[in-house]
């Protein structure tokens, strides 16, 4: 017996299922595998440029000219940090309003008292003219 017709384009029918999956996951394989080796390819590129650009000794001659412009700038903010701490403490220790009234407060007294002395000394003063002039009369013999 003879078999049916069927089962042969069937048997085909698999056959192209099986070779489109297989087709399929080779083309997959390939997509990726090429993604793979350019990347590669792109950063083996990437790495022999940023090398020419700049050298092992290029990057330490760079630092070494950085370093000695860096420290002037370092130095002036040192200083000028001094002279901030000592402005600041100058500020601190001034006078304060409290300070200044009590001072006003004290002058004014001084001021009063001198001009009590000053009245005294008008007064010896005067005294003592009389008495010249008491001595020069001599006392009223002449």
């Amino acid at each position: 017996m003879k078999p049916p017709a069927t089962d042969v384009y069937l048997y085909k029918f698999y056959l192209d299922i099986a070779q489109f999956a297989m087709t399929g996951a080779l083309g997959v394989y390939v997509w990726i595998s090429t993604r793979a080796r350019v990347n590669q390819k792109r950063f083996r590129e990437l790495e022999k440029s940023v090398e020419q650009k700049i050298s092992g000794d290029d990057v330490q001659a760079m630092l070494d000219q950085q370093l000695p412009d860096c420290t002037e700038p370092l130095s002036h903010l040192r200083a000028v940090e001094a002279i901030a701490a000592r402005l600041g403490t100058e500020i601190r220790d001034r006078p304060q309003h409290q300070d200044l009234a009590k001072i006003g407060r004290d002058l004014s007294q001084i001021y009063s008292k001198v001009a009590l002395l000053e009245g005294r000394f008008e007064g010896i003063d005067r005294l003592t003219n009389l008495l010249n002039e008491f001595m020069l009369n001599q006392g009223g013999h002449k």
